[in-house]
């Protein structure tokens, strides 16, 4: 059953308040607050996010946290061992507190395989999703966003998809919010993406074209991009990020030629393509996939919403070209 009602999202970039914006719907929350992330930390930023998340399990919200245990070597990367102890507390005090945790993934060799990188964040009828930002202090620092919508339907249906999903690693989902959005969810089987197919599906016969991402696209869906007559491509290229951002550019530049438009300094960690069409009508695909070889390779659970809705399509291709600014 599609939803009866559209509504349109606000975009809320992470360098913007992001932080500010979640504590403030979290000390506003009455009923649920519904968290589902890869990485969570609870230090700089993300310390009042934690209070706030407390402080509404005691007053009788129903707060769940779905996190992957990535979280802990992300922490490492980041800080050390300072970084998992802190961890490790900021959890305890939010079980302590009532707050229902889920942990997903597996901690592997390859730490960057069978993630869980979905992000999106519920707060009674309010709905963050579509974007790549984490619940981390360091989001504030990335380039990026989440569309906000306030619609009770889409809360509901969401936030009940992604409860009844949470660790399906074996069956690709979708969920139709209305006739100009819907929303497909990646299980993670190594070597399969939905998502990728649906970034390649909907360049066909695209006469213009976004892309925005951390990385260097899938081949074939390089290929595709290269087959559009006009492509503004913004990521982050070798001499960008950090160290295993940096080698990951470098071997994918080995693979894929693109010409790449992001001369800023921004790190970019938005992850969308739109295309436009010869008739002018424009349509996206926006969420947490990275459209790169290697997350689809090892197999990464994964959110986007494939959009016709021409005014968020707008929204977005403004955000794609204020990146050289960035």
């Amino acid at each position: 059953m599609l939803l009866s009602h559209p509504a349109t999202p606000e975009c809320v970039r992470t360098n913007n308040g992001y932080h500010e914006r979640i504590c403030k719907l979290a000390r506003a929350a009455t009923r649920r607050i519904y968290l589902e992330t890869m990485s969570f930390d609870g230090y700089g930023a993300m310390a009042p996010v934690v209070d706030e998340l407390i402080n509404a399990s005691q007053r009788g919200v129903d707060v769940q946290l779905t996190l992957d245990r990535f979280s802990y070597p992300d922490m490492y990367l980041k800080r050390g061992q300072e970084g998992i102890t802190e961890l490790k507390g900021s959890l305890h005090r939010l079980g302590q507190a009532a707050v229902r945790i889920t942990m997903l993934g597996q901690l592997r060799p390859n730490i960057f395989a069978g993630r869980h990188h979905i992000k999106s964040y519920i707060f009674d009828d309010t709905t963050l999703t579509a974007g790549g930002a984490n619940l981390t202090a360091d989001t504030i620092r990335h380039t990026d966003f989440m569309l906000e919508y306030h619609d009770p339907d889409l809360a509901d249906r969401l936030c009940q998809h992604l409860q009844q999903n949470r660790g399906n690693r074996h069956t690709d989902t979708v969920v139709a919010y209305n006739e100009h959005n819907t929303f497909l969810f990646d299980a993670g089987r190594p070597g399969q993406s939905q998502i990728l197919d649906a970034s390649q599906s909907m360049l066909q016969g695209g006469a213009r074209a976004w892309y925005v991402s951390k990385m260097l696209p899938h081949p074939a869906l390089a290929d595709r991009l290269q087959a559009v007559p006009d492509v503004q491509a913004y990521f982050m290229g070798p001499h960008r990020g950090g160290k295993l951002n940096r080698l990951a550019s470098w071997c994918d530049a080995h693979t894929v030629q693109l010409a790449n438009s992001h001369t800023g300094n921004g790190r970019i960690h938005a992850k969308f393509c739109v295309v436009e069409y010869p008739d002018g009508q424009r349509a996206a695909l926006t969420g947490s996939h990275n459209f790169n070889a290697r997350g689809v390779r090892w197999g990464t659970s994964e959110l986007a919403l494939l959009i016709t809705e021409q005014s968020v399509c707008d929204m977005l291709v403004d955000f794609a070209e204020q990146l050289p600014n960035s």
